[in-house]
Parts: C-alpha cells; structure tokens; sequence
C-alpha cells in the first residue's frame, strides 16, 4: 500500500463525477489536507461520513475518491465524534 509522501503535493477530491483540486500538507508535523471548498460545495453537516478511497499516490499527486453519506453514523462514542483529528472516526 502507497504511503502519502512527507512533502507539499497538489491533490485531488473527486466524488459524483466533480473534481476538486486542493494540496496535501505532508511536509508539517500534523498532516492534513485543504478541502474547504469541497465541504462547502457539497454542504457537508456535523453528522455526514466521508469515506476516502486512495486511487493515486505519488510526490507529484495524490487522487482520493470521496463518498458520502449523509446523516449520523450508527456508532460512536459520544457528540464529539469526529469534530477534531483527535476525535476522528477511523473505520477498519
């Protein structure tokens, strides 16, 4: 399995047949990506799962396939689920 490169690499979101182009910041201590638009555009709620299928990794781009599923998930620990990276939801 590719592992995200430790550097600054443009990326792309695509869910329902839209791209978005964004950057992923592998270079920092937390790693994280810019999806703002992303979020905005398909009005994405406290609640909402995103489910991230990587179909392209390398040092020059990276292409995630988003699905979404509105409404809350059937499981988690409390209201705080998912609001920060330190109370993401990782499903296996």
């Amino acid at each position: 399995m590719p592992e995200l490169p430790f550097e600054l690499v443009p990326m792309v979101l695509i869910s329902c047949g839209k791209r978005w182009e964004t950057f992923y910041h592998g270079d920092g201590s937390a790693k994280r990506f810019g999806w703002k638009r992303f979020v905005m555009d398909n009005d994405l709620k406290k609640g909402d799962c995103c489910f991230f299928e990587l179909m392209e990794c390398s040092k020059t781009n990276i292409v995630f396939k988003v699905i979404i599923l509105r409404g809350s998930l059937p499981f988690g620990g409390g209201p705080e689920d998912g609001d920060t990276p330190e109370t993401a939801i990782f499903i296996e």
